[in-house]
């Protein structure tokens, strides 16, 4: 993801969307890994601000992460469908 859109709240919405999307129902929890790379530091705490419990952190800063419940949108985050506009009508 471009730094340009980080902190414009997109993450979140393509994590709460990816979050949505993947989990089967009755799924209790959700893990999560953050790999340290040269480029990555800015998103180094994302999983702890969208409510991801640290489950771990190994010597090398790899940083894995569960979270529970069955919503995981922010009371803030609203999800906006896609209108005829942006779809292809052929």
């Amino acid at each position: 993801m471009s730094c340009r859109v980080l902190g414009r709240k997109v993450e979140e919405a393509m994590l709460f969307l990816l979050m949505e999307r993947s989990a089967a129902p009755g799924a209790e929890r959700i893990g999560a890994e953050y790999r340290p790379t040269a480029k990555n530091g800015m998103v180094r705490d994302l999983f702890d601000r969208l409510g991801f419990a640290l489950v771990e952190e190994d010597t090398n800063g790899v940083r894995r992460y569960r979270r529970t419940g069955r919503d995981p949108r922010p009371h803030r985050l609203t999800r906006v469908e896609a209108c005829s506009v942006f779809r292809d009508e052929a």
